[in-house]
């Protein structure tokens, strides 16, 4: 995961604050049952985040938020390491932007 984000250009890292990447073999129970598709056979990865249009200055501390990246299907996925690499990259940009939309 750290070759994969290291990919991604320093003027969109810069702006990856507050952000904790987690890597987890794959999904449990629970972030299935409280994904938007329940039921789907295939997750990349799942965010608990609170979009910026809700966010506030005026808000002291933030706990970080979190972008929890599957294992299982990207590697099942991948063709070879650089294609590991790529899906995960391209998971952590899909996922940021869900977060900053």
């Amino acid at each position: 995961m750290a070759a994969a984000y290291a990919r991604i250009p320093a003027r969109f890292r810069r702006r990856l604050k507050n952000i904790a990447l987690w890597w987890n073999p794959s999904q449990v129970p629970e972030q299935l049952a409280a994904a938007a598709r329940p039921g789907e056979a295939l997750y990349w990865a799942s965010t608990k985040a609170a979009r910026l249009t809700r966010r506030s200055v005026f808000e002291p501390f933030a706990m970080p938020d979190r972008i929890t990246i599957f294992q299982g299907p990207h590697e099942r996925l991948a063709t070879s390491p650089e294609h590991l690499a790529r899906l995960v990259e391209d998971t952590v940009w899909h996922e940021w932007r869900t977060t900053s939309a």
